[in-house]
């Protein structure tokens, strides 16, 4: 703001005294030639109006919204401290499916495998969906035997094959 006004000061300086000097040799002027004058108030005119001091100003203005951004930083640290604390949502279908991608995202699940597990997931939320809980468990049944299974091909870790049972065990101890 402050930087701006000094600017506009500065330009309406220029110009005034671009204007003084045209009228001074506007004045003289008649006397040599009357038809010169007016080219030379013309481009006199010109590169005041351009007011080369309008631009340097404006970098600094620039310069000055940085601060404002320093203090939007300081919430950003605070935002990732409180989003870990949400991670387990209330659903754990969504959980579960979170935890599948956040195995392959650790490197602890290969990706192609992660495909299968993603779909028996859904086998399991449909059968919640239709309220079959018999088939549910049945499908919650194939979900650990592939688990298993990924564990001993060498295609989930230990630690992976943990965190993604536990996601298991919920799942069957919220069905009805």
């Amino acid at each position: 703001g402050i930087l701006l006004v000094a600017a506009a000061i500065v330009g309406l300086a220029l110009l005034t005294l671009a204007t003084v000097a045209l009228l001074t040799r506007d004045t003289a002027a008649p006397v040599a030639d009357p038809t010169v004058p007016p080219a030379r108030v013309d481009t006199a005119i010109q590169p005041s109006v351009v007011t080369v001091t309008v631009a340097p100003s404006t970098p600094p203005l620039r310069t000055t919204t940085p601060p404002p951004s320093r203090t939007s930083r300081a919430p950003s640290p605070r935002a990732t401290t409180v989003t870990p604390t949400p991670t387990p949502p209330a659903d754990p279908i969504v959980a579960m499916r979170l935890s599948i991608q956040e195995q392959v995202d650790t490197g602890q699940l290969n990706p192609d495998a992660a495909k299968d597990l993603h779909a028996k997931v859904d086998a399991i939320a449909k059968e919640i969906t239709e309220g079959d809980t018999d088939q549910a468990q049945e499908q919650i049944k194939k979900l650990r035997d592939k688990l298993k299974e990924l564990l001993q091909g060498g295609k989930l870790t230990a630690a992976g094959y943990a965190d993604l049972n536990a996601g298991v065990d919920r799942i069957a101890a919220e069905l009805p």
